[in-house]
């Protein structure tokens, strides 16, 4: 009886073996199909990240001073915009001297040094003039931005440097600098007495509350006994402080943004741009007689920082409008 049964298990085993080949290989023919279009999926990202790659790789040549020239009837290629970008990253490096000297300082978490060059008015959107007064103009070294660490657009920057003036007036933001005098940065905190009034501000978050608020801020506002504006004037072994609340994009329906192309192509660019709210202090370590100053810096403060409510009758546009 035992030998029948075990004969007839291994008779029923012996038949299912085949099944199981069976299911197995139909498994394996369906896995290879999975796989097949998992293989094209990331292809297809690969291709799309590429094309991406390079798009950023020629908005960010141009975004830091790689233009077409007048003397040039052709864009430059690939090959020359790297060359260019490489001799316009050696002519903005801040003196060796002053890297040097700061460089204990310069070990810190959220620190850095740049030098800022005066704004000559050379630059256009694709069009760098190199005659006269430009002929030894730095392609975008007048405008910085502290929240990115990096030379930036002409609307996107925290700071600029024009007729001797630090100014802070960029698009879709609210600005605040002040001069502290020459004290020595490394002693400058967000419990000061001169930073009451950076660190308590509130910024508005409806449009038209926000403009009147710009307005306000240009002008100039005057709190125990220091003057709290959007300008100070660039002056050597003088330190300021600043706070820099860049206003997050947001998704806004069609009928905000018709018409406004303008408004549109540099509101789509704020998706690019690293959307803070920021405290910091700076210090002008040099100035050279051509009018080009260095910055030493150290964050104090960092924070999410809100979004503009736009009201019914408000089209899409900038808080300084």
């Amino acid at each position: 009886m035992k030998k029948q049964i075990l004969t007839l298990l291994i008779c029923i085993a012996f038949n299912l073996i085949p099944a199981f080949g069976q299911q197995t290989e139909a498994e394996r023919v369906s896995q290879e199909r999975e796989r097949a279009v998992v293989d094209r999926r990331i292809q297809e990202q690969e291709r799309s990240l590429m094309e991406q790659t390079n798009k950023v790789f020629r908005d960010e040549s141009l975004r830091r001073g790689v233009y077409r020239r007048k003397s040039r009837e052709k864009p430059l290629s690939e090959k020359e915009l790297k060359e260019e970008l490489r001799k316009i990253e050696l002519l903005r490096a801040p003196n060796p001297e002053d890297s040097v000297k700061y460089q204990d300082f310069l070990r810190q978490p959220k620190t850095g040094l740049f030098r800022l060059f005066p704004d000559l008015g050379c630059d256009s959107k694709l069009l760098v003039q190199v005659d006269d007064d430009c002929a030894d103009a730095i392609p975008y070294g007048w405008s910085y931005s502290f929240r990115k660490k990096d030379y930036s657009y002409d609307f996107l920057f925290d700071i600029r440097l024009k007729d001797n003036n630090l100014i802070s007036d960029s698009f879709h933001s609210q600005s605040i600098l002040v001069d502290l005098g020459d004290v020595p940065l490394k002693e400058i905190s967000i419990t000061d007495d001169a930073m009451k009034f950076l660190i308590e501000f509130k910024p508005e978050t409806r449009l038209n509350e926000a403009r009147n608020q710009f307005l306000q801020i240009t002008q100039g506002i005057t709190s125990a006994n220091r003057l709290y504006a959007k300008n100070v004037k660039a002056k050597e072994n003088t330190t300021y402080a600043a706070r820099f609340i860049a206003y997050q994009r947001q998704s806004l329906p069609s009928s905000k943004i018709a018409g406004l192309s303008k408004d549109i192509t540099q509101y789509e660019k704020l998706k690019y741009d690293e959307r803070i709210d920021l405290t910091i202090a700076f210090r002008v370590v040099r100035k050279e007689k051509d009018g080009d100053i260095t910055i030493l810096w150290r964050e104090l403060k960092r924070q999410k920082s809100p979004k503009i409510i736009f009201g019914k009758d408000n089209q899409l546009s900038d808080v300084k409008q």
